[in-house]
């Protein structure tokens, strides 16, 4: 809270960084298998690439449910873009920045995703099970728990459909 938007700090990271691939993750995910994303861009000059992610309990137990990854216009009507699943070149954001103005706090990352996806940026997709999402029982994107997390979700919902909904498509 104190540091400002949290994308905006990955943001500032980024144009820091030196690297030519970034990946996006949170502390309670085991990491994707980046190498194999970073393989599969470098071999088609995809911008970024994408791969199937599994959920995971808070023990690292599979509980059945996999995201497929694969970007479309779906995306608009999903909580979450298993960014635990992609890769990015990170020269791509001098033309989609990771955080833009307007954003909610914590949708930077669908934002990017589906902004990524909106500008038609060169993608491959792996169809396996490149990374892994814990079902954090207590995260704000399981089961909206309080009358503020629904709240939130559908303010965010009402956000990305609004900006993203393909327009007489």
């Amino acid at each position: 809270e104190s540091h400002g938007h949290p994308g905006q700090i990955i943001q500032e990271a980024l144009v820091e960084s030196s690297a030519d691939f970034f990946a996006h993750g949170f502390d309670d995910d085991p990491p994707a298998d980046i190498a194999r994303l970073v393989l599969a861009c470098e071999a088609s000059n995809a911008t970024w690439a994408s791969g199937m992610v599994r959920e995971i309990d808070m023990e690292g137990h599979p509980n059945g449910a996999i995201y497929d990854g694969k970007p479309g216009p779906h995306l608009l009507f999903k909580n979450t873009v298993p960014l635990q699943g992609c890769v990015f070149r990170r020269t791509l954001t001098s033309r989609v920045p990771f955080v833009e103005p307007g954003s909610l706090r914590w949708t930077y990352d669908h934002d990017f995703v589906l902004r990524t996806f909106l500008a038609e940026e060169p993608h491959v997709h792996i169809p396996e099970v490149v990374g892994h999402w814990t079902q954090n029982p207590k995260g704000i994107t399981q089961e909206h728990r309080t009358r503020e997390d629904a709240a939130y979700w559908q303010d965010r919902r009402a956000e990305i459909f609004r900006r993203f909904s393909p327009k007489g498509r």
